[in-house]
């Protein structure tokens, strides 16, 4: 529909198989789900149709999600950190601070600020 601009398609990441066609409309809505057994809760916000009726989608070791707040559950951050929690140091209290942790041992922050 043109909503971002004259070019008519891009190409995702390529990490899960779904296509999303972005639409005039935009949804926004809280949500509750159903994570590993706990129920959570974020809102959507998102302004497009994807060929999935799944909230989350989980290939491999990739999960995407038009839940934002989605990292705002312990579920969700235990469930991430799994592997992490069984062989490192015990975990922060706070789960951003577990996440965080992770993602500075793990990425290259400097790397992608030069990107």
């Amino acid at each position: 529909d043109g909503i971002e601009g004259s070019i008519p398609t891009l190409p995702g990441l390529g990490l899960l198989e779904i296509n999303t066609t972005m639409t005039k409309e935009k949804a926004t809505r809280q949500v509750t789900f159903s994570f590993q057994g706990h129920e959570c809760h974020g809102y959507e916000i998102h302004q497009g149709i994807s060929d999935t009726t799944e909230q989350i989608v989980e290939q491999g070791n990739v999960l995407g999600t038009y839940i934002h707040g989605f990292l705002d559950n312990t579920a969700t951050i235990d469930y991430i950190l799994k592997d992490v929690s069984a062989t490192s140091e015990p975990p922060a209290q706070d789960p951003y601070d577990r996440l965080a942790d992770h993602v500075r041992k793990h990425v290259d922050i400097e790397h992608i600020k030069r990107l």
